[in-house]
């Protein structure tokens, strides 16, 4: 007995060291396997944290994006208008046989005197902007034009250029009608001819230029089978004379657009009614006004007409007569017009002739004013590139003066244009 439990004694002992032998390398694996769940319960930790900030940065993000989706006042504001510049810079090369006013050739020196003009000028450079505003109402919309230029100052030929305000207004625009208040063109006199000069043969037989005004338009688009379009206003004459009566310039024009022999017709009449100081120191009130009739009509594929005729007076603010609107105490009175053939044999060049005339009836001028003004001219105008023009004018000044001699000017002008 005491033999066997000796036997066993001795086989727990082995079974004890056996088992230590075997599940030593098991013990060290398993110290292995706890180590490596620990490093990655680290790891795990890391993550986690750095998804913590990933996400709170989204979230940040997702914030601002809301934030600017609902804009509040000046941001809004800028976000809902739509802008656009455009203008162009002009360069001018011009000459002149006889001294004569480098704006509007409207005072050319007399017969004896044949000083001669030559300078480069970049003065007609120009900028602007259309803004377009919020919607107003199911169809209607907010358009506003700031325009300028450099030729500010004339004093002193092209040697220090200021910026001159053009144009700026706001014009409510629906369907058929809008509302405009600002400065721009005289809508009773609207057409111009294609000249590269900037005078626009002003006071020389074309009267209209621009004028601070609030005015309504209205148009019937099945009007006899065209368009009719209907505008009356008021207007400033930008004149202390003017001014000081108290009273605006009341205008008013109708035009009717259709096609006559399968091209387009154009036809205006209109007219303005306003009262002038005798002068800054005498307050008689004179009557200033315009008839003024209107004409464009596309004669073939490449040749069009444009002609505009008026009869008026007291209109020196508004191009029409001389320097003056008042001469010896009574409204200068005058009437005249211009015309212009446009030929297009290309798309890229174009050939424009006209002229105009400015005649003062006698009975209302001295000898300081003119009795006749009348300009023609030729040009060309081609396009070197998309936004490139070059043109050429030839232009022509004849001037007589009441009761004594005039004068005239031969002019030729190059231009280059970049439009942008």
């Amino acid at each position: 007995m005491r033999r066997i439990a000796g036997i066993v004694v001795i086989f727990m002992c082995l079974f004890a060291l056996f088992s230590s032998m075997v599940f030593a390398g098991d013990r060290e694996d398993i110290m292995d396997v706890v180590m490596k769940l620990k490093a990655m319960e680290k790891d795990n930790g890391r993550m986690r944290f750095d998804m913590d900030c990933i996400k709170n940065e989204l979230a940040t993000m997702k914030s601002k994006s809301a934030a600017a989706a609902v804009p509040d006042g000046k941001t809004a504001m800028f976000a809902a208008l739509g802008i656009g510049f455009y203008g162009y810079i002009k360069t001018d090369l011009i000459y002149s046989d006889s001294q004569a006013a480098e704006l509007t050739l409207s005072a050319p020196a007399a017969e004896t005197d044949d000083q001669k003009e030559f300078f480069i000028t970049a003065k007609e450079s120009r900028l602007g902007m259309d803004i377009t505003g919020p919607r107003v109402g199911d169809s209607g919309k907010v358009i506003g034009k700031i325009e300028g230029d450099f030729w500010g100052n004339t004093s002193d030929g092209a040697t220090t250029p200021g910026f001159r305000f053009r144009q700026a207004y706001i014009d409510l625009k629906f369907a058929n009608w809008d509302v405009l208040a600002g400065q721009t063109w005289d809508f009773f006199a609207p057409l111009n001819p294609s000249t590269l000069h900037l005078g626009l043969l002003w006071q020389q037989g074309n009267i209209g230029d621009r004028h601070p005004q609030v005015r309504l338009t209205s148009k019937v688009c099945d009007f006899l089978g065209g368009t009719l379009t209907s505008q009356v206003g008021i207007l400033d004459s930008k004149t202390d004379l003017q001014e000081h009566t108290g009273t605006p310039v009341v205008g008013v024009y109708e035009s009717f657009e259709d096609e006559f022999f399968s091209q387009p017709l154009y036809i205006g009449a209109g007219g303005a009614y306003g009262q002038t100081n005798t002068s800054t120191t005498i307050t008689r009130d004179l009557d200033m006004w315009a008839v003024v009739l209107a004409l464009k009509y596309k004669l073939t594929q490449k040749i069009s007409l444009c002609s505009e005729g008026y009869l008026g007076a007291g209109l020196a603010a508004f191009r029409g007569g001389s320097a003056t609107s008042v001469d010896d105490n009574k409204a200068i009175r005058t009437r005249g017009g211009f015309a212009q053939l446009t030929y297009d044999p290309t798309a890229k060049l174009q050939f424009n002739a006209g002229g105009g005339i400015d005649d003062v009836f006698s009975d209302s001028i001295s000898t300081s004013v003119w009795s006749e003004n009348y300009a023609c001219f030729l040009n060309s105008k081609y396009k070197l590139a998309k936004n490139v023009t070059w043109g050429l004018e030839f232009m022509q000044v004849d001037t007589e003066y009441a009761n004594q001699g005039g004068g005239d000017a031969l002019r030729f002008q190059s231009s280059l244009m970049f439009n942008f």
